[in-house]
């Protein structure tokens, strides 16, 4: 055989297209995947720091005073990491929105409500170091309830 007609028949023949085909295709498909994965687990953080700032102010509503306890509570709650930030503040505002001393009555003459917030942030890791403007490398969760 000519190596004229070898190559004539090597460029005729399909073999190893699949593998081809395949090499090109894979890394595709693999960053779609981790991507879904991703996104996956940045929805199911968001939502068991959300839980966890619920929780805390839960904590908050029965026992009031008790900040350290209120930040137990709410690292104890499932889905928070280790390096999680924990914030909560206790103030009052007035039926118009105004913030206000808790003892003090407010411009209408009524009592302002006592309120509780708590938040909640902690780093976002990613399966594969993509760039922060596709996902966020913080996410966080808050939560406010009415004391009295």
């Amino acid at each position: 055989m000519t190596p004229h007609a070898l190559w004539a028949r090597l460029g005729r023949s399909e073999r190893g297209s699949a593998i081809v085909e395949m090499a090109l295709v894979m890394p595709v498909l693999i960053l779609m995947v981790a991507g879904l994965v991703d996104f996956g687990r940045n929805i199911y953080s968001a939502a068991s720091l959300e839980n966890a700032a619920r929780a805390g102010v839960q904590y908050a509503q029965l026992y009031p005073g008790d900040g350290p306890g209120l930040v137990a509570t709410v690292q104890g709650a499932g889905g928070v990491a280790n390096d999680a930030t924990v914030t909560w503040e206790a103030y009052c505002v007035c039926p118009n929105g105004a913030r206000t001393a808790c003892d003090v009555f407010c411009s209408d003459t009524s009592k302002p409500m006592w309120l509780i917030a708590v938040a909640v942030s902690q780093p976002f890791r990613t399966v594969l170091p993509y760039s922060d403007f596709i996902l966020p490398t913080a996410i966080g969760g808050n939560a406010v309830i009415r004391v009295r």
